[in-house]
């Protein structure tokens, strides 16, 4: 009986001394690195597309654009397409890349009113 009050006795102040170990301040964090901004450089120019024939009359054509792969750390151009309006009397505002705040930013395209 004595040796599991003394077995105990150990397993406990083994627990105090863990505690007080966790207990006590915090390591610093580690010295801040700057991350360099993930903004992409400027856009290639447009490549020159030449539309198919449109597939009818309620089509317009959405011309192509770059768009940034993080993960290549390039450009990848989208191809144009066709695309109907969601209404009559819309026209395509194509997106396009503008300087701002921080590097610069994709406008996505839209359907505008004439």
């Amino acid at each position: 009986m004595m040796r599991e009050w003394a077995r105990a006795g150990v397993v406990l102040a083994m627990l105090v001394v863990a505690a007080g170990c966790a207990s006590g301040r915090p390591e610093p964090p580690p010295p801040f690195a700057p991350i360099a901004a993930a903004t992409p450089p400027a856009a290639p120019p447009p490549q020159m597309e030449s539309p198919p024939p449109s597939p009818g009359p309620e089509y317009a054509w959405v011309p192509g654009h770059w768009i940034w792969r993080p993960w290549l750390a390039r450009y990848a151009w989208i191809p144009g397409h066709y695309a109907v309006p969601p209404q009559r009397g819309l026209v395509w505002v194509p997106g396009h890349w503008i300087w701002g705040p921080g590097g610069y930013h994709w406008v996505e395209g839209h359907w505008r009113a004439i």
